[in-house]
């Protein structure tokens, strides 16, 4: 049974508690779930001392609160569903302190064949930017995004009836997480598009032969055995996309050993 992670990041009980229990129910008896409600966490503002990026994640000053829990709870699932809040044209503060406190696994990523979907609420306007930028969070993360949808219709919090409201909206956020579902189920261990190939294929050649590059950085490719592999996990490439792996691991060696 696929396992499916809700990430209610609204700091308040509304329009959004409102859309997770809905999807809740759909949930049930099909796949095993859980709700990871954000204002019930203790999750410290990051004090932005690059402590996890330079000394790695065990020496951040406030690992012993709750981010730790969550990313934990991100690597049980095998789909993630956002519902998250519009807050001036972004996602809330108690989200991006999360992404800000888990920022080390954008230079170790993890979260491989996982698949993501953003569901925004708001009022107006700007659901959709704020869809791609968790899109693309969780993708440096290793994730594969599904498009989000923005409902609308939340604007004055203590005014409207949540269940009312949104209830023109059902019928979407129904079909989308259906298509999310469908993507889960499948799990198909996709080849990288070729813009991700060549990040790979630089960032390991500065893994291996940069002075600059992390410590933590370095062994965690070590560990993971990325010197020498086609891409964060296997896959086998196309033969156009081999040749432009093999080129871009020999440009980045060179340029990296004649930058020393």
């Amino acid at each position: 049974m696929k396992k499916i992670l809700i990430i209610e990041a609204s700091p308040r009980n509304g329009f959004c508690k409102s859309i997770s229990d809905d999807i809740v129910k759909d949930l049930a008896g099909k796949y095993e779930y859980e709700v990871l409600t954000l204002r019930n966490l203790t999750i410290n503002l990051c004090k932005g001392c690059a402590a996890c990026l330079i000394a790695g994640s065990s020496k951040c000053p406030l690992r012993s609160d709750d981010a730790v829990k969550a990313l934990e709870k991100f690597i049980w699932a095998d789909g993630i569903i956002y519902v998250i809040p519009n807050y001036a044209l972004s996602v809330p503060a108690n989200l991006k302190n999360l992404f800000d406190r888990l920022s080390y696994v954008f230079h170790r990523p993890r979260l491989f064949h996982k698949v993501c979907l953003p569901i925004i609420v708001q009022g107006v306007y700007g659901g959709k930017k704020i869809a791609d930028y968790v899109n693309e969070v969780m993708e440096f993360w290793g994730m594969r995004g599904i498009k989000g949808i923005a409902v609308t219709g939340g604007v004055y919090a203590n005014k409207a009836n949540p269940s009312q409201l949104l209830q023109k909206d059902k019928q979407l956020i129904r079909s989308t997480v259906e298509k999310f579902l469908a993507q889960t189920d499948k799990a198909k261990i996709k080849s990288p598009s070729l813009f991700k190939l060549i990040i790979f294929r630089m960032t390991r050649a500065a893994m291996k032969y940069s002075n600059d590059a992390l410590l933590p950085d370095k062994e965690y490719y070590s560990r993971m055995g990325w010197g020498e592999s086609n891409y964060y996990y296997d896959v086998k490439l196309n033969p156009f996309k081999y040749t432009i792996g093999v080129l871009c691991d020999k440009f980045a060696k060179r340029m990296i050993t004649k930058g020393k």
